[in-house]
């Protein structure tokens, strides 16, 4: 097997991986209690809960406004997580296509 062939192998069990964890994922955003917790407790409303607390004049003690916003960096983050997980799914759906085909040429040409 040719370096190129097996970087080429290599990339594919990547897009595989990451095509799994783009299937999960949108399983996991069909499910009614990920929406419940995540999608709807998190995103929204822990979210909206921090982002309107910041200006509450019992919750200005450098300690609490720190905490704050720590609370809504971690949910923009995570949400940041689970988007670039679309993301590199997505690529992987379209890069495995054209991967496979450049296999089959490879494979051809070294037989």
């Amino acid at each position: 097997m040719s370096d190129r062939l097996a970087q080429l192998e290599m990339s594919m069990d990547q897009a595989q991986d990451a095509i799994k964890d783009l299937e999960a994922l949108k399983r996991l955003e069909k499910n009614r209690d990920f929406k419940r917790l995540i999608t709807e407790g998190y995103f929204r409303e822990e979210a909206s809960r921090l982002v309107l607390m910041l200006p509450d004049p019992n919750m200005q003690e450098p300690a609490m406004q720190k905490s704050m916003q720590e609370g809504i960096i971690a949910c923009g983050q995570f949400r940041q997580y689970l988007g670039t997980k679309y993301q590199i799914g997505n690529a992987a759906v379209r890069s495995l296509a054209a991967d496979e085909v450049t296999r089959e040429t490879l494979l051809a040409e070294e037989a």
